[in-house]
């Protein structure tokens, strides 16, 4: 229960990351086409990435839930983060980064109750194959890197006795894509469709229980999380006045090999499982955007990432500037 909950938690936190920094990506390019009015690759690299950069900035809160395998009880709870990044073109193309951090809580009631607290990283790359004056078609690479400490609780006969035990889980991955942006009224109505293939590692450290809820030897090993899948996902942009437009956006990820094995030690007698990890996420977006000034936006979000037994429901403020 406690490794499904620790890797649902961190497939749905990188999911919903992945998504809105992509977004982030395609704001980049959008100013970058509205700023230099160009016709050809030459000409976008041509802006004045010295002095220009994209930045963002987005705080988040997220309520979660997610049922745990072979019972009928919930593991739920929040999630609140903020990440920051920029991007910034060069002759090789937009370049990205970001660092990010989030604390969760997570409870399932009269059993457990795990903290979780995140750093994270990550680089962006991205570039135009072709292009005209209508569309554009890029490739784009990302690689992360995360950072948990995870502190847990356990509770026996409705809280009478407790233990307690604290671990740490070192996240990774990478994704490759490629996708268009159709610009069908300029950059004030633009559809994107894309598609990926990512790859989701990491490993939660061994750790044991302690205190008079524990068992006499209460270890849980080591455990390997290496998730292979692709993700495919359409967006609309459309600016109906000049300083508000909206953005919808909806997609899936599909995971080819969605097992991890859990190994336990309670009492002297080791035991282990695998976790069926949902095959498919989900996930619909939509954003309102105010335009405050030339180089200044700000949006009200939501995003709900849906899955077999878990699902997560996200607001956010999004910021994006140029400086």
């Amino acid at each position: 229960m406690l490794a499904q909950t620790i890797i649902n938690t961190y497939m749905m936190r990188s999911f919903f990351l992945d998504t809105v920094l992509d977004d982030a990506s395609r704001m980049a390019y959008k100013h970058a086409r509205i700023h230099n009015n160009h016709k050809t690759n030459k000409d976008l690299v041509g802006f004045d990435a010295d002095e220009h950069y994209h930045g963002f900035i987005l705080p988040y809160f997220s309520s979660n839930s997610i049922k745990l395998l072979g019972t009928n009880d919930y593991s739920k709870g929040n999630t609140k983060g903020i990440v920051a990044g920029f991007h910034t073109l060069k002759d090789i193309g937009m370049l990205g980064a970001y660092v990010g951090t989030e604390e969760a809580n997570m409870d399932t009631k009269d059993y457990f109750s795990l903290k979780m607290q995140t750093v994270y990283a990550g680089l962006k790359y991205s570039n135009i194959l072709l292009e005209d004056e209508i569309k554009e078609a890029f490739f784009k690479f990302h690689t992360k890197a995360a950072y948990t400490k995870n502190d847990v609780q356990k509770f026996v006969d409705k809280g009478k006795r407790e233990a307690n035990g604290n671990t740490d889980t070192y996240g990774y991955g990478a994704s490759i894509g490629t996708g268009m942006n159709f610009y069908l009224d300029g950059a004030d109505n633009i559809i994107t469709p894309e598609v990926s293939l990512n790859y989701e590692g990491g490993f939660t450290k061994a750790f044991s229980m302690h205190g008079d809820g524990a068992l006499n030897h209460e270890r849980y090993y080591k455990s390997e999380l290496n998730l292979f899948s692709s993700t495919a996902s359409l967006k609309w942009l459309n600016k109906w006045h000049p300083q508000i437009s909206t953005s919808f956006e909806a997609g899936a990820r599909i995971n080819f090999n969605p097992e991890v094995e859990s190994r336990v030690n309670f009492a002297n007698l080791k035991a282990s499982e695998t976790l069926d990890l949902p095959r498919t996420y989900q996930y619909a977006s939509a954003s309102l955007i105010f335009s405050l000034a030339e180089d200044l936006e700000m949006s009200f979000n939501y995003n709900g990432t849906f899955a077999n037994n878990s699902h997560s429901h996200t607001g956010f403020l999004q910021f994006d500037f140029i400086f």
